[in-house]
């Protein structure tokens, strides 16, 4: 992670909590109306998707696609 204001480390675990706890709570929504079989994550795909989350922004350099456009930057 660059050291810019949002787009960085404690972004990427901010992210990977919430969907921690969204984890958390779709699983007992799902036991509580007995929709267990509807939607099944195995704890692989949610290590996975964990990982997927707090790695999302590794290299956001905490600029927007607007500057990238208006600077006529190769990212564009």
């Amino acid at each position: 992670y660059h050291p810019v204001p949002y787009h960085n480390l404690t972004h990427g675990f901010d992210v990977m909590v919430v969907l921690f706890f969204l984890f958390l709570e779709l699983d007992q929504f799902l036991v509580s109306y007995g929709w267990q079989e509807k939607l099944q994550l195995s704890h692989r795909k949610k290590i996975i998707m964990l990982i997927a989350a707090f790695a999302h922004d590794i290299g956001h350099e905490g600029l927007t696609n607007s500057f990238y456009k208006n600077s006529n930057h190769p990212m564009a």
